[in-house]
């Protein structure tokens, strides 16, 4: 399930999420400059990022097939990818911010997240030189 990017210029954002309704809050609330290319399972993502070589990755831990932190782990293992910006998003109490920051996460957001918040992580690793 790929959605290729809508604009032709600013940012791209690859939505890794399978709540289809939580994709849809994630493009609502970064809403702007952006550009978005969405799917809903980490392999997809994984390839996606090769594909696309978005500027941020918007990564949910729990999906279907191959969870977000297996997904991190590939693109950090990836020569190519490794410096790829990936902002961890999850609900589950289980999952540690230090699991997520082993895995390589640059941001972890704790669901349900103010969008406020969403926007000044996609935007703080913006602005990081690479």
């Amino acid at each position: 399930m790929t959605s290729p990017p809508e604009k032709e210029s600013g940012p791209l954002v690859l939505i890794c999420e399978d709540d289809p309704a939580l994709r849809e809050f994630l493009v609502v609330a970064l809403d702007g400059n952006f550009r978005f290319a969405e799917t809903d399972n980490g392999l997809e993502a994984v390839e996606l990022t090769r594909t696309l070589r978005p500027d941020v990755v918007l990564l949910d831990v729990m999906l279907p097939g191959q969870s977000g932190l297996e997904a991190i782990r590939m693109i950090r293992a990836d020569a190519e990818l490794k410096d790829t910006r990936v902002v961890v998003m999850t609900a589950f109490s289980d999952v540690r911010p230090s699991d997520i920051e082993a895995a390589g996460a640059d941001r972890f957001l704790s669901k349900p997240f103010d969008p406020l918040e969403l926007v000044e992580a996609v935007e703080e690793l913006l602005a990081r030189d690479r």
